[in-house]
């Protein structure tokens, strides 16, 4: 039998490393949920919940060039 030591992780450089990539796999699977989400609502045609979504996906990440443009071209077509 192997008997391990004790180890407090917290605090450590690993341990924040691990809860950080962590939060971060969160944030992006959000943000593919909406991407997934806003695609299929265009497709249907229910343009208010793409907009939505799509605006959703921006507040999460900010710097997301093609959900600034899916936002352009949903708010377009649900105004005609």
């Amino acid at each position: 039998m192997i008997a391990f030591r004790h180890v407090n992780w917290k605090g450590s450089a690993t341990y924040l490393l691990l809860i950080q990539s962590t939060l971060w796999m969160q944030i992006i699977k959000k943000i593919e949920f909406r991407h997934q989400f806003g695609a299929n609502a265009t497709a249907l045609g229910q343009y208010d919940k793409a907009v939505a979504e799509n605006q959703e996906e921006i507040r999460l990440d900010p710097n997301n060039v093609a959900a600034v443009g899916n936002l352009g071209q949903d708010y377009l077509a649900s105004t005609v």
